[in-house]
Parts: C-alpha cells; sequence; structure tokens
C-alpha cells in the first residue's frame, strides 16, 4: 500500500527522522537503565515497543474502536509485526509492553530521566491527546490515570515545563 510513497531525502529531514525514531527508544533505555540498573533489557522487543507505543494515539486509532489506545494500539502493533514475519514471542512481548505503557505514571514519575532528555512541548501534547481518549470513551484506561486531574496536571505540570523544549 506504501510501496509508491516516499519522504523527502533532505538532511533536515533525515536529521529529524533518526531523532523522533530515535527518541523513544534512547529516552526508555536511559529511564531503564536509571531505574532497574540491574535488568536484562530486550533491546529489540524495547526498540519496537518504542516505535508502536504511542499507534493507538493517532485520531483515526483513537476513533476507530472503544478500546483504549495502549490495548488497540498493541493490537495494532501485534498484527503488523506478525504479519512481517517477526516471531509470535517478540510479537507478543511487544504488545504487553504497549498494553501496560502508561502503567509506569500510576508508580514512577518520569522525571528523574527527562532532566537529561528534553522534549518538545510534551505535556501539552500528551495531556490533549489523553482529552480526545477520554473525551471519546469515557470508559478507558486513561481513567485510571486521572488521579488528581491527570490531564490537566500534564499539561501544566511546571516540574515537567522546566525540561521541555518549547
Amino acid at each position: 500500500m506504501f510501496e509508491d510513497l516516499i519522504s523527502p531525502d533532505t538532511h533536515p529531514v533525515n536529521k529529524a527522522r533518526k531523532s523522533v525514531q530515535g527518541r523513544v527508544f534512547y529516552l526508555g533505555q536511559a529511564t531503564a537503565r536509571n531505574h532497574f540498573p540491574g535488568h536484562s533489557l530486550d533491546l529489540e522487543a524495547y526498540y519496537l515497543s518504542g516505535l508502536f507505543h504511542d499507534i493507538g494515539c493517532s485520531e483515526n486509532n483513537l476513533r476507530a474502536t472503544k478500546m483504549s489506545f495502549e490495548f488497540y494500539g498493541g493490537i495494532i502493533a501485534r498484527g503488523w509485526l506478525l504479519r512481517n514475519g517477526t516471531d509470535q514471542n517478540l510479537a507478543d512481548s511487544v504488545a504487553e509492553t504497549i498494553f501496560r505503557h502508561t502503567d509506569c505514571f500510576r508508580y514512577r514519575k518520569p522525571h528523574s530521566t527527562r532532566s537529561n532528555h528534553p522534549i518538545d512541548n510534551l505535556g501539552q501534547c500528551f495531556g490533549d491527546t489523553m482529552q480526545m481518549e477520554l473525551n471519546l470513551k469515557p470508559w478507558s484506561h486513561t481513567t485510571a490515570l486521572l488521579k488528581d486531574e491527570f490531564v490537566n496536571a500534564a499539561r501544566e505540570n511546571p516540574y515537567g515545563k522546566k525540561f521541555e523544549k518549547e
């Protein structure tokens, strides 16, 4: 379906692609090393999880199902991986990681890693996406994060803003 589509082959595009594709992986790897120094990490599963982790957050995917974005995203990723020849154990691991990737907000705050890895306007973008899901699916898994009005807290987090590039 996408074989005929091309992306621009320019220095800014190539540099941005490398930065964006690696951002989730490297930030996550830094977080894992920081919080779980003795844990053995499957870098292939982790990288694939990073690439696919928010696929359920696109507006089309948010509207495509009544499922929470993490679960639908995990199913999309698993299906894509299996259709493209990935071993089932790896596809299952990626899906499970995506299913659970927002659970960390209930147990740990990611800010200890963010000071070394700032992200452009993350709070506003994240808050807006979570609000869209809540508007579309008031029963979604995102509601588990709403302690202390999580969406507004994400958008206006003064601590997090110190580590954002605007």
